[in-house]
């Protein structure tokens, strides 16, 4: 698919101009789409506060991990969507809140009657589907690292993605607690408390009251 559209259209042109930013303001200045502001406590799952499967949510602040088949998939810590994956008909999903988040919600059938009404709103999904599968194959990359190299990976693509710098170090939020990198790396917590051990004797992290700090920029 991503050819023939290439051949038609620039696909850098596309993600510049059909981007998760230019749909979210598509969709907060229309006057025929309600939205509505919700905090979700840490530790709750989204399936509990909200209909995960009518409603899709933009994240505006917060530390957010994406779970399918209950297995945790995507970290999120930036604005965006959180489940736009209800339009392109994909498997249920559930979202945990690994922070207190603040999100907008809006109908799911709202955003499709929206997107489709415009000419070429179908590149809003296009773009959307295409980030997922990227991800998608980095996550079997990271997976067939081994032990070391694929928790060193992750945990500098979680610094990057919610890490927060001070005096040249980058602290990783306090979520993200040995059971949770563990299942996010898929290695044991043992494992992942041996590797924490090496990374502090090779100078790359120290803890900080059980928080992870790369001791330099990310």
């Amino acid at each position: 698919m991503y050819k023939e559209l290439n051949q038609l259209y620039n696909i850098r042109t596309i993600q510049k101009n059909f981007n998760q930013d230019e749909l979210f303001e598509e969709l907060i200045n229309s006057d025929e789409i309600e939205t509505v502001k919700l905090l979700i406590k840490k530790n709750t799952l989204f399936s509990q506060k909200i209909n995960i499967n009518e409603q899709i949510c933009y994240l505006k602040k917060g530390v957010t991990c994406t779970y399918f088949q209950y297995i945790p998939n995507i970290i999120i810590a930036k604005p965006q969507f959180l489940n736009v994956e209800l339009i392109l008909g994909t498997e249920i999903m559930d979202i945990e809140a690994f922070t207190d988040c603040q999100i907008l919600v809006f109908n799911r059938l709202d955003i499709m009657e929206h997107i489709f009404a415009m000419q070429e709103g179908v590149f809003f999904l296009f773009n959307y589907e295409k980030e997922k599968k990227d991800f998608l194959i980095n996550r079997i990359e990271l997976l067939r690292q081994k032990g070391y190299p694929r928790l060193l990976r992750l945990l500098k693509e979680l610094a990057h993605e919610c890490g927060e710098i001070i005096d040249n170090e980058c602290y990783l939020p306090k979520c993200f607690t040995i059971k949770r990198i563990a299942a996010l790396s898929n290695l044991s917590t043992h494992t992942i408390s041996l590797f924490h051990e090496k990374m502090i004797k090779d100078r790359i992290l120290r803890k900080d009251g059980g928080q992870i700090v790369f001791l330099n920029k990310i």
